[in-house]
């Protein structure tokens, strides 16, 4: 049977999964995952069911600590200030609803959240490998999950973005980016970029479009999915067991 726990952190609501069984010496790889009431269910179970036959599935047992906000809803208005990066020289869209988009820009206080708080609660209750980090994001998540592998390298080893709203102030992604092709050094990092054909254009390209340019800087290892009938929503559970096997994969 698996333990489960819950715990209010920071005006975060924590939902926390680990195995029951013995950690390795070095401790459990841990998977941090955004929007963690729509989604600590489902990674959970995946990781639970499947980490029973490693030797077939190729998932391993992990702690997944899902990151949410108190209350039932699935995705709170919280995550637009909490997901995107700050909003100096914003380029946006219209909303399709027609209203102002949410105040946003809070991506570098969450990170230090993530970084300073987070982390440390979860690594002083459980057996933690800081060698083995996972972030999942998905689409606000997903931009905040590729604005964490270029504005703080290293903090984990493995993200996982699925339709990540690249679109969202696009010219400060891409001085991030370009900021961090630029560094010398990328500790062996892997980045599992997925989205659905059913999703819309842009974001379907733009996805692709990174998953190329950082495959091609050779600065880190990555891996590009186009789940074949699914759309934003749907594309999730479709693609986290492949995208699990992914950073189980000792060589990428």
């Amino acid at each position: 049977m698996r333990h489960t726990e819950q715990h209010g952190i920071d005006d975060y609501e924590l939902f926390l999964y680990k195995p029951d069984t013995t950690p390795p010496p070095e401790g459990f790889p841990v998977i941090y995952v955004l929007d963690g009431n729509a989604y600590f269910r489902t990674v959970a179970d995946i990781v639970s069911l499947q980490a029973r036959r490693y030797e077939k599935t190729g998932v391993g047992p992990a702690i997944v600590c899902a990151v949410g906000y108190p209350g039932d809803l699935p995705f709170h208005p919280r995550r637009f200030w909490d997901y995107t990066p700050k909003k100096d020289s914003l380029n946006m869209p219209t909303r399709p609803n027609g209203l102002p988009w949410p105040e946003s820009g809070g991506a570098e206080d969450f990170l230090r959240t993530l970084e300073e708080v987070i982390k440390p609660f979860v690594e002083a209750r459980y057996p933690v490998n800081r060698l083995e980090q996972t972030l999942f994001g998905h689409s606000l998540g997903g931009l905040f999950t590729v604005y964490a592998l270029f504005a703080k390298p290293g903090a984990y080893q493995n993200y996982m973005a699925i339709s990540p709203s690249l679109w969202w102030n696009r010219r400060l992604m891409q001085g991030l980016e370009q900021d961090f092709l630029s560094q010398s050094m990328i500790d062996a990092q892997r980045l599992f970029v997925a989205v659905g054909s059913e999703e819309k254009e842009r974001i379907r390209q733009d996805a692709e479009d990174l998953y190329a340019r950082l495959q091609d800087s050779g600065k880190i290892r990555a891996a590009f999915i186009e789940a074949p009938g699914e759309n934003h929503i749907s594309v999730v559970p479709t693609v986290l067991s492949r995208a699990l096997r992914y950073i189980n994969r000792e060589n990428g």
